[in-house]
């Protein structure tokens, strides 16, 4: 299973959730309690805390998904700029310009290109409407934005 690969290789479970609520979704149909409960085995969290995390990972009131990433030297010398490219290639579908902000062609995603994250220690760092992720790298973004934009729910 791709989501128990990526839970192993992550340090942080937080950057599993929005993949593992994808996967919940696409395999059970839902993301009830019944189908989250093998993902929480896999990794190792409750349900409430996963369920807590995934209202972080939700849309901001008027349904963008806003998605900033780091591109102060520390970060960006760390994977910073691989992952403001996965950024544009998963939500502009590689038509991002050198423009800080960016809005995906369906209005549903923002990409921000922020100064810094306060994450200098661990680069290089995303945040995805106010949950911070850090020690990201081009993988782990592929997987958290690929999943956020096939997530159910968040097209028109």
């Amino acid at each position: 299973m791709r989501l128990r690969s990526l839970a192993r290789r992550c340090r942080d479970r937080r950057h599993v959730v929005i993949p593992a609520l994808y996967t919940a979704k696409a395999a059970f149909g839902d993301t009830s309690a019944e189908s989250l409960a093998p993902i929480c085995e896999l990794l190792g969290v409750t349900p409430d805390w996963l369920a807590a995390a995934s209202r972080d990972a939700t849309p901001e009131r008027d349904g963008t998904v806003v998605v900033r990433i780091c591109d102060h030297e520390n970060c960006a010398l760390r994977n910073g700029r691989d992952v403001l490219d996965e950024a544009r290639r998963s939500f502009l579908h590689g038509e991002g310009s050198e423009e800080r902000v960016q809005t995906s062609a369906c209005g549903r995603f923002r990409v921000e290109s922020v100064g810094c994250l306060g994450a200098c220690t661990a680069p290089a760092a995303v945040e995805i409407n106010s949950e911070l992720y850090d020690h990201v790298d081009r993988e782990v973004a592929r997987w958290l934005f690929d999943a956020l934009a096939k997530a159910p729910g968040l097209h028109p």
